[in-house]
């Protein structure tokens, strides 16, 4: 399929609008995580969760995170010894949250 070279420059927004999507997610999902971190007095086994890295990467997966193709869907954080007011709307900010086990 020939494609006019007029199309060039909006396939090439479309793929930068992408990217910066996805690492703004990212970076937001990072946040929240962050703040669900600062809500629990005994937080030490939750120390892979650290700023400026990726919850969901092979590199630097983040304790008790459930992904799915880079997004994290469940926290598993059971028998980790964690206690404290959990941050809801730091839960609400991980848009791609589907599970919760805290007990």
């Amino acid at each position: 399929m020939y494609l006019d070279w007029h199309f060039h420059p909006f396939l090439y927004l479309v793929i930068i609008s992408i990217f910066h999507f996805s690492s703004t997610s990212s970076a937001s999902e990072s946040e929240a995580l962050l703040r669900l971190k600062k809500s629990f007095t005994n937080a030490g086994a939750l120390s892979s969760w650290i700023p400026g890295s990726v919850p969901c990467n092979r590199q630097t997966h983040w304790n008790g995170l459930l992904c799915f193709n880079g997004i994290v869907t469940g926290l598993q954080l059971e028998n980790m010894g964690l206690s404290g007011t959990i941050d809801v709307d730091a839960l609400a900010a991980i848009h791609g949250l589907r599970s919760l086990s805290f007990a």
